[in-house]
């Protein structure tokens, strides 16, 4: 059976390291979802992909599978970075 559903307010915004332990366990939670990660308050880390608890640094726009084929690594946070995250794709149909 196929479901259809729309995931588009799955995001929000946390703080620090602990909110980036958050962001990557939703993404273990939602594991064929491409979550879309960046700060907020200006401390320069750049924008990064998330998939399946693993982080990629986004650097080819348009064309986001390019990165993820690459070796994961995970942006250097302070307690005091605001970090804002969003579901790439909103409309997901899985197998149930």
């Amino acid at each position: 059976m196929k479901k259809t559903f729309n995931i588009a307010n799955l995001g929000g915004c946390f703080k620090g390291k602990d909110g980036f332990k958050k962001i990557k366990d939703i993404s273990k939670k939602y594991k064929t979802l491409t979550f879309s990660m960046s700060d907020d308050n200006y401390s320069q880390i750049g924008m990064w992909l998330i998939r399946n608890g693993k982080c990629y640094k986004y650097s080819t726009h348009g064309n986001p599978e390019y990165d993820l084929d690459k070796t994961p690594m995970s942006p250097k946070l302070n307690d005091s970075v605001l970090l804002k995250f969003s579901v790439i794709k909103t409309w997901v149909t899985e197998e149930f």
